[in-house]
């Protein structure tokens, strides 16, 4: 179930746990550029 913290959205922590241990470093995390990885690694995993 999901509620408002300041007037805000909010998943219960409990729910995202891997999401709420990242906590304050989410905007760090967030400004990386993974897409050229991502794409390598999910190109990868549909070839045999």
């Amino acid at each position: 179930m999901s509620s408002t913290v300041s007037g805000r959205f909010a998943w219960p922590a409990a729910e995202l746990s891997n999401l709420a241990a990242i906590g304050d470093d989410w905007p760090r995390s967030a400004v990386r550029d993974i897409y050229r990885e991502g794409l390598r690694v999910f190109v990868r995993s549909l070839l045999p």
